[in-house]
């Protein structure tokens, strides 16, 4: 299978789960679904996203890198942009930025991918 098949089997899984998740009413995944569409529109997040996914491009365990990436990135928000400290770092704060940062990139490749085939 082709890397472009890929990505829109992942994007039909994801939309099929948050489709079936708004639908019944699931707060298990509404919630994390609105924290991460809150956190995607952060400038910052949105800004360093769109450098990582075409300067990371190279790299053999991208998504690795991606993932990684996003985590140093909401642990910088928190610290330098939110003024905040280690002690008060929140865990499903950092891990909805990071899953925020991460499918900005995979968007953004989805594009890319969209648009190389024409």
């Amino acid at each position: 299978m082709s890397k472009s098949r890929y990505y829109f089997w992942i994007l039909a899984a994801a939309l099929i789960v948050l489709g079936i998740g708004f639908t019944m009413r699931i707060p298990e995944i509404t919630n994390p679904a609105y924290a991460t569409a809150a956190h995607a529109t952060n400038p910052w997040i949105l800004v360093v996203a769109a450098i990582s996914a075409f300067l990371l491009g190279n790299f053999r365990h991208y998504w690795i890198a991606v993932i990684v990436t996003g985590l140093i990135t909401a642990v910088c928000i928190h610290l330098f942009v939110l003024n905040g400290s280690f002690g008060t770092l929140d865990t499903y704060t950092t891990l909805y930025r990071t899953l925020a940062f991460t499918c900005i990139v995979y968007l953004l490749n989805l594009v890319r991918l969209i648009f190389s085939r024409f």
